[in-house]
């Protein structure tokens, strides 16, 4: 057998390994196949959920034909299929435009609202402090309360300010707003 023949007959043998795997009757075997190949399918339980209920302060997402999934924030273009909103899959994936440009498409524009930015959103990174797909933290933050500013700004740093010198557990951005501000501080 020669080199290009056998390469052809292995393709050709992944391609109805792969279609027997989607055109087969459990849709568990189908996820299975297919996430193999491919990143974020719909998992086969997963039915579409709806928005995040935004109406209570919880981390809940009301699912449209299942039971609430607790402590999941999904992003609503991510949760709709919405993949092409944001990424070119003409070209593996890639975003549409680069941030903050993209996420203005949907979301208002702090340069406009805030005379000083915060320095993430600032230079253009949203995905600093948001997962743009989904979270356990409510607003797809990566990370809850100080954790989240701690990544950036030193613990110590930020203590050795008297104001904050009583502030266990408080969450910044009860004081500070995380996008801009006034002035340097954010303060709300």
């Amino acid at each position: 057998m020669n080199y290009r023949y056998f390469k052809n007959l292995i393709i050709l043998a992944m391609c109805f390994i792969l279609f027997l795997g989607i055109s087969s009757c459990s849709k568990e075997t189908k996820y299975n196949t297919l996430t193999i190949f491919f990143d974020g399918v719909p998992k086969p339980d997963g039915d579409q959920l709806s928005k995040a209920d935004s109406t209570n302060n919880s981390n809940k997402v009301i699912a449209t034909k299942k039971a609430p999934i607790d402590l999941t924030v999904y992003h609503p273009p991510y949760l709709d299929n919405g993949c092409s909103n944001c990424h070119d899959q003409t070209k593996g994936s890639k975003l549409n435009d680069p941030q903050p440009n993209l996420c203005y498409t949907c979301h208002e524009s702090f340069s406009t609202k805030y005379a000083v930015l915060h320095g993430p959103l600032e230079s253009g990174y949203c995905t600093e402090c948001h997962n743009p797909h989904s979270s356990e933290f409510k607003y797809l933050l990566l990370s809850d309360k100080q954790k989240l500013c701690f990544k950036c700004h030193s613990k110590s740093d930020v203590m050795k300010n008297d104001v904050h010198s009583s502030i266990d557990e408080t969450v910044c951005w009860d004081c500070h707003n995380p996008h801009g501000g006034s002035d340097r501080t954010f303060m709300k």
